[in-house]
């Protein structure tokens, strides 16, 4: 048995955000867990691009089914919290230490307003990282923005393409590392470049989930209005899916069951370190 005490705090300083904590989060949240084993492996240890569909097809799927039937957002979607399941063949969405109930859960009174952003920074979404230090909170939007942010870092370090490992190298510390090129990641796996990739059932999910993503910030980041206008046209019907999971969802199983059939690509063999928050991932 294994006991965890949390106290919540605010990240920031208060003059540069003030942190009001309503009562029930000044509380300090004891959580018991029984270990029995290690549960599945990180998801950069995806041996093929079918492997990294399925394990994000069902932690999208365990995100939708929380958020619907209680109001719960996961609030740090990322790499190191989806684990590849390898017995049963699929994923596992973990570490729900910092979630939150929507506000239809909360006690009477409680404002609406969150103390800080949460997330992994590598894959936190454009509109988090760029609201600076004001009040708001995370909302489903930004973490099915963050599936998209995974995938296209794993598909870059982890998967065969025609990049150079300088190129790829060079992107991943200026896109996600230092994240001052994020404005442009949202348009440059799903431009012409997505063409990098061969041909087939992930490329098109990857170029798919960028283009519906980058509708999100079109009329209020005009960077992106060139990168859209060099893609294919976007249904009318796409412009607002990211309101709800059902089209992430329907995404992900579409594009798992097609690499489930055809095989897919071996992930490929890189030389240089991978990390995100500081934490060494992996050689490739």
């Amino acid at each position: 048995m294994v006991q965890q005490h949390n106290w919540t705090e605010c990240s920031l300083p208060k003059k540069a955000m003030p942190c009001v904590l309503p009562d029930f989060q000044k509380l300090e949240p004891i959580r018991q867990r029984i270990i029995r084993r290690p549960l599945g492996i990180i998801l950069q240890g995806f041996q093929t691009t079918f492997e990294l569909v399925n394990a994000m097809k069902n932690a999208s799927i365990a995100q939708r089914a929380l958020y619907e039937k209680a109001g719960i957002l996961h609030r740090d979607i990322s790499s190191t919290h989806i684990r590849l399941d390898l017995e049963g063949g699929g994923g596992v969405l973990v570490d729900w230490d910092d979630d939150y109930a929507d506000t239809k859960g909360w006690p009477k009174g409680v404002s609406e307003d969150l103390p800080a952003r949460m997330g992994t920074k590598e894959f936190m979404s454009k509109s988090l990282l760029c609201k600076g230090s004001e009040l708001f909170k995370v909302q489903l939007i930004d973490n099915l923005e963050s599936f998209f942010h995974i995938l296209a870092w794993l598909a870059l370090a982890w998967t065969n393409h025609s990049l150079t490992t300088d190129d790829v190298a060079w992107s991943i510390r200026s896109t996600y590392i230092y994240g001052w090129r994020r404005t442009c990641c949202l348009g440059w796996m799903s431009s012409h470049e997505s063409r990098m990739f061969p041909p087939g059932p992930f490329q098109s999910l990857v170029a798919d989930v960028g283009y519906v993503v980058i509708e999100r910030y079109l009329g209020v980041d005009e960077n992106l209005k060139g990168i859209r206008d060099r893609g294919p046209p976007t249904p009318d019907r796409l412009k607002d899916v990211l309101k709800n999971s059902d089209w992430m969802v329907e995404r992900f199983v579409r594009a798992a069951s097609a690499l489930s059939i055809e095989g897919s690509t071996a992930r490929a063999h890189r030389r240089f370190a991978i990390r995100v928050n500081g934490e060494q991932l992996g050689f490739y």
